[in-house]
């Protein structure tokens, strides 16, 4: 745990002195409490279409900034190389290459750029009215023929609004390259703050009923992600195994079949591991403390089916089990390699087949 002390206030103060929100200065009352918290990355990945294009246009109004501010260029050439700036071609979305660039309308404007003058390295589009504006233009697409306004449009009718104003009149004011920086903030701050505040408030209100989330900073983000989502990167030893799984009706701790077992777990990857808590336990990490805290336990029993041999084994079947109660159902093969080979063939089965 990493060293923390209560100001008068209460609040709890990490080793650099600084509250929760992270800075000694008191927050913007107008501000919600996870301003700043979340970043265009992040919007990239729960809305990757969106995240992208906006990434898109910010590296777009870079690249423009870093052409006006060019002292090796004349005023006519950084008129002329800002306003031939485009989005990329949509035919190279299926390329093998996972980024494509900020393009230029002409090819010749392009092709004097010295070499600190590259296009930059951006995501690649996603959006629809990129590839309906390209249709028939060689080079790129202007942002000014996207038609974009200053507007919020939903991605589905569930939400029950068509669309919400980014700033007052904003659906008749149009993105161009002199206001598109404004309008990549002005998206992201409605996705990331204004549009969810609600849902946020609700989710501090309900976390603060289990634990004050003011008290949260005593804690490291690495000790939060273990408190709430358990060790991500599972790991055990034979004494965990051992002492903490309940091998019953048909196997004990000193059965042949169960230490098979125990050896076959303990000889398993990472990946494996969690494969396999996944298909035992419905969850793919464990509990603060390990094996130790499971709970229900693992309960490991023999399972009777099918043919067996003249020595019980049942090297034709494979283990199933009952996912709520933790309980392996696990038939006696002759040998590690067998009862290796079955088990991973079980935790990869989806469904319900082997429960």
């Amino acid at each position: 745990m990493t060293s923390s002390v209560f100001s008068q206030d209460g609040d709890v103060l990490g080793g650099n002195g600084k509250t929760l929100t992270g800075s000694n200065s008191p927050r913007d009352p107008s501000l919600p409490w996870f301003s700043g918290f979340l970043s265009h990355e992040d919007l990239a990945i729960v809305d990757p279409t969106r995240g992208r294009f906006l990434l898109q246009l910010r590296a777009l109004a870079t690249r423009r900034r870093q052409i006006l501010t060019d002292p090796t260029l004349s005023h006519e050439d950084r008129c002329r190389q800002a306003d031939n700036l485009a989005l990329a071609q949509p035919n190279l979305l299926n390329s093998s290459n996972s980024t494509t660039t900020v393009s230029s309308v002409s090819s010749q404007t392009h092709s004097n750029m010295s070499q600190s003058q590259k296009p930059a390295t951006i995501v690649p589009p996603q959006s629809q009215k990129i590839q309906s504006a390209a249709q028939g233009q060689g080079g790129g697409v202007r942002l000014e023929d996207l038609a974009l306004t200053f507007q919020f449009a939903p991605s589905s009718r569930v939400f029950g609004f068509t669309d919400v104003e980014l700033r007052s009149g904003g659906a008749d004011f149009e993105v161009t390259l002199d206001n598109v920086e404004d309008y990549v903030e002005l998206m992201a701050e409605f996705c990331l703050e204004r549009g969810i505040r609600r849902q946020m408030e609700a989710l501090r209100q309900g976390f603060d009923r289990v634990f004050p989330m003011s008290r949260l900073a005593g804690f490291s983000p690495s000790e939060l992600r273990l408190l709430l989502c358990g060790d991500q990167s599972p790991s055990w030893t034979r004494e965990d195994i051992l002492n903490y799984t309940e091998p019953k009706l048909g196997y004990t701790r000193d059965s042949p079949g169960f230490q098979r077992f125990v050896n076959v777990l303990t000889g398993m990857n990472a990946e494996e591991r969690k494969a396999f808590l996944q298909f035992t336990t419905g969850c793919s990490s464990l509990p603060p403390g390990g094996l130790a805290n499971l709970y229900p336990r693992l309960t490991v029993v023999r399972k009777v089916d099918g043919v067996s041999d003249r020595s019980g084994c049942v090297n034709g079947s494979y283990p199933s089990v009952n996912t709520c109660v933790h309980y392996l159902k696990l038939p006696e093969y002759d040998s590690e390699q067998i009862l290796r080979e079955r088990l991973l063939a079980a935790t990869r089965e989806k469904g319900f087949h082997l429960n």
